[in-house]
């Protein structure tokens, strides 16, 4: 039995077991489809959050875990495969270690921004895992991860990680991009990088026709360089 960190408040639920299967940890196994639990884990990516509690009781089956063609599951596969890694050396996990109880699939960020405490225990559990499992990188996908979540979960496993990625007031989070901070070398301990969500690569940009093939070219750029740099770890 896992013991994920306990927490009783009426916003998510954290009473609950993860599912066998391949799909995120917790609702699912972590790990890729065609991989089996264990092994040698030396990539992990972290998601933000689970989801609601709707979507893990209806949508993950115990022992077949999530669908595979699942949009996060299916992008972030296609990068893993771009980047030669084996899929089997990944672990996938998310930052906050809850069922949401809301009807959203975005943007639960809302609800756990609230609760401090409860993502600081997220915090040393995977501390204890990184500790226990010294994986060679870790990666953050989605603006969350930098955010909300940047300090409370990240922040106390990784104490470089808000000086390298501090922005100037109301910079985006593409100048990340543009002064090549997405990745941090850690004295000791996994190197961490940051990505922008692989759902996010083939959404529809809503800008004008000219600036929309301009942001599918530079998310394409984006999306070359993660590549490159996760490459030099499979």
């Amino acid at each position: 039995m896992t013991n994920l960190p306990r927490h009783d408040c009426d916003d998510f639920r954290t009473d609950f077991e993860p599912r066998r299967g391949p799909g995120f940890f917790p609702g699912a196994g972590g790990y890729f489809h065609g991989c089996a639990p264990g092994g040698d884990r030396r990539i992990v990516f972290f998601g933000t959050d689970f989801g609601p509690e709707r979507y893990w009781e209806k949508e993950v089956e115990d022992g077949d875990g999530e669908r595979e063609t699942q949009k996060t599951l299916r992008e972030l596969r296609k990068l893993v495969d771009e980047a030669g890694v084996d899929p089997c050396s990944c672990h996938l996990t998310n930052a906050v270690l809850a069922l949401a109880r809301t009807d959203r699939m975005t943007e639960n960020e809302r609800i756990y921004r609230k609760h401090p405490k409860y993502l600081r225990k997220c915090a040393a559990f995977h501390r204890e895992w990184i500790s226990s499992h010294a994986p060679d990188l870790v990666v953050l996908m989605g603006k969350p991860n930098v955010e909300t979540y940047l300090r409370h979960v990240f922040q106390p496993i990784f104490p470089t990680l808000e000086e390298r990625w501090r922005r100037e007031p109301n910079a985006p989070l593409s100048s990340i991009y543009e002064s090549g901070r997405e990745l941090v070398r850690q004295p000791e301990g996994p190197d961490v990088l940051w990505m922008f969500h692989p759902s996010y690569r083939n959404t529809n940009p809503r800008f004008p026709k000219c600036a929309a093939e301009e942001e599918r070219e530079r998310r394409e750029q984006v999306w070359s360089r993660t590549v490159e740099r996760l490459s030099r770890y499979g």
